[in-house]
């Protein structure tokens, strides 16, 4: 078997990050692919970060009161405004992930019906429902179509 171009090699070695306003005013998305650096931000809205289920790579990570985190497959983190999360370290290959990004006033409503009052708190930090995930997944996945379909009429 030949070996791999040097090309290919590098290209799947390279992380990618794509960031883009989403078609609904106030969500933002991400994806990255081969992911490995250690992220530490202050988020200013509420993030879904789905993590893909056939992700190698396994982070860990710390948010708020809840200490060591471990990003597993097909898992999502959740993060709310005004906090900070520290990724410690990123083992077994490059991550593969995507974030949605929400204004605070857009989830406000859907915690107002659930029976929030005030500054709502998500009850942990990481959610391993497979169909919430999937739901995300998708999501994020239908916003990157209707966006390469506006960019190409846009053209």
């Amino acid at each position: 078997m030949p070996a791999p171009s040097s090309k290919s090699a590098f290209a799947r070695d390279k992380e990618q990050i794509t960031f883009r306003p989403a078609s609904l005013p106030g969500v933002y998305s991400m994806t990255v692919r081969n992911g490995r650096r250690c992220w530490s931000e202050r988020h200013e809205r509420f993030a879904f970060a789905s993590v893909a289920t056939d992700n190698v790579a396994v982070g860990t990570w710390h948010y708020r009161r809840w200490h060591s985190q471990r990003t597993r497959p097909g898992t999502m983190m959740l993060f709310e405004p005004d906090t900070l999360h520290v990724t410690a370290s990123i083992e077994g290959g490059g991550a593969d992930f995507d974030v949605l990004f929400v204004e605070p006033e857009l989830v406000a409503p859907w915690l107002s019906e659930a029976g929030y009052r005030g500054a709502a708190h998500l009850d942990a930090p990481q959610c391993a429902d497979a169909d919430v995930c999937a739901a995300f997944r998708a999501l994020n996945a239908e916003l990157a179509t209707l966006l390469r379909i506006a960019s190409s009429a846009a053209k």
